[in-house]
């Protein structure tokens, strides 16, 4: 099954050879976490949802028997398969669809994973259902993403900066959040892993090619946000560098 084109998918193509050599994607400190949380076992059919340039499926594929990758950006899942087959990583599949509707019986896979993916989805209830109908009782789903601070005006103020550099943003849900969304689709969540992930703003511009005016308007809320700003954010150097919160959350089909 193929997805319809979407906003996402069109910008995803267009920016998706950034994603290969992204440092936040593919040497992020999170991958060892995530495949902790995940315990893979040897034969294991586990599922990527919203792969990117595959970096997740990359990480857990040596320790499992196949991982199923699936993304709506064909250009991603290119660069995907291609650093698989550079890697000799040959039991990763990639496959164009939606999470919201995946084309696979229930019970299909032992696991799954997602990995800085969920900010984008559109309806997100939509995809945790699906990851529930195709997993057994007892399956791991370890989600990795930014969250929303806990304060309300550090939250509108991340929410704004997402949105100015990437338009197919969605929003960033907090840990209450997503441990509710969990519950309502038959999920419960066993453990949560919070950090600060820090960015050099320039390559955060760069990665989702930021028309200018745009990036602009990042670089002066950055460079003239309050003091309480200033720390909630790690921001320095003139705003060129800062950190947003993220998770690893451990969820378990219930």
């Amino acid at each position: 099954m193929t997805a319809p084109t979407s906003s996402a998918a069109v910008h995803f193509d267009e920016v998706a050879a950034a994603y290969a050599s992204s440092a936040v994607h593919a040497r992020g400190e999170d991958l060892p976490w995530m495949v902790e949380a995940l315990a893979p076992r040897p034969a294991w059919r586990v599922l990527d949802v919203g792969t990117g340039a595959g970096h997740a499926a990359m990480a857990v594929a040596p320790l499992v028997v196949h991982v199923t990758a699936v993304d709506v950006a064909p250009n991603m899942l290119a660069i995907a398969a291609r650093l698989c087959a550079e890697r000799g990583i040959s039991n990763v599949t990639t496959l164009e669809t939606n999470g919201r509707d995946l084309p696979f019986e229930g019970g299909a896979f032992d696991a799954a994973i997602t990995r800085f993916s969920a900010h984008h989805w559109r309806e997100p209830d939509a995809v945790i259902a699906e990851v529930e109908r195709i997993l057994p009782p007892g399956a791991p789903f370890v989600l990795v993403d930014s969250i929303s601070p806990s304060d309300r005006a550090h939250d509108s103020f991340l929410a704004t900066l997402e949105l100015l550099r990437d338009a197919s943003h969605g929003r960033n849900d907090s840990v209450t959040a997503w441990r509710e969304r969990f519950t309502r689709h038959g999920f419960q969540i066993a453990q949560v892993r919070t950090w600060l992930l820090e960015l050099d703003a320039e390559d955060w511009f760069k990665r989702s090619a930021t028309i200018p005016w745009r990036a602009d308007a990042c670089r002066k809320l950055l460079a003239e946000a309050p003091r309480e700003t200033v720390a909630a954010f790690a921001i320095r150097d003139g705003g060129a560098r800062f950190s947003i919160p993220c998770a690893v959350i451990q969820a378990i089909r219930l």
